[in-house]
């Protein structure tokens, strides 16, 4: 069934939200995704027959990853210190609550994904290169434990 209104993403940039607080600006995310085990029921007939039946298996909801791609270096210098707490053990303060925000070309808000206990697993600076002029590709991967549209 269509949506009410028919209308589709466009958007031209997408901002982190930590705790009600932004983060960062990125170029990229993907990862945004709901998902759910699946398990097969495999069952003999009298008759000889097979029968098969696809199941949820458990969590309706299972954890998953987003990635977000940047070029911005004071995202880099907020991300590190969020990725430190993990590298530090400090795990338990390093998961919070936080928002995707999709922003379309005029910087309004098009729609929003939240995530709940979402903690940084990895943080990648591209490769630096000193005959290059362009600039560096930052990467995020953002383990979550729920995600849904707001």
């Amino acid at each position: 069934m269509p949506g009410k209104d028919e209308e589709f993403y466009l958007g031209n940039s997408f901002a982190l939200e930590v705790d009600s607080v932004s983060v960062a600006l990125f170029t990229e995310v993907s990862g945004l995704e709901s998902a759910t085990d699946v398990t097969e029921i495999v069952q003999q007939m009298k008759d000889g027959k097979t029968w098969k039946k696809r199941v949820p298996a458990g969590d309706a909801n299972k954890p998953g990853t987003l990635t977000l791609k940047t070029k911005s270096v004071g995202a880099a210098e907020a991300l590190w210190k969020w990725r430190k707490e993990i590298i530090d053990g400090k795990t338990n303060d390093a998961m919070r609550n936080g928002s995707i925000i999709i922003y379309d070309n005029q910087m309004e808000e098009q729609g929003r994904w939240n995530f709940v206990k979402g903690w940084p697993s990895k943080l990648s600076i591209g490769a630096l290169s000193a005959g290059s002029n362009d600039a560096v590709d930052i990467e995020l991967s953002l383990e979550y434990e729920q995600l849904a549209p707001a």
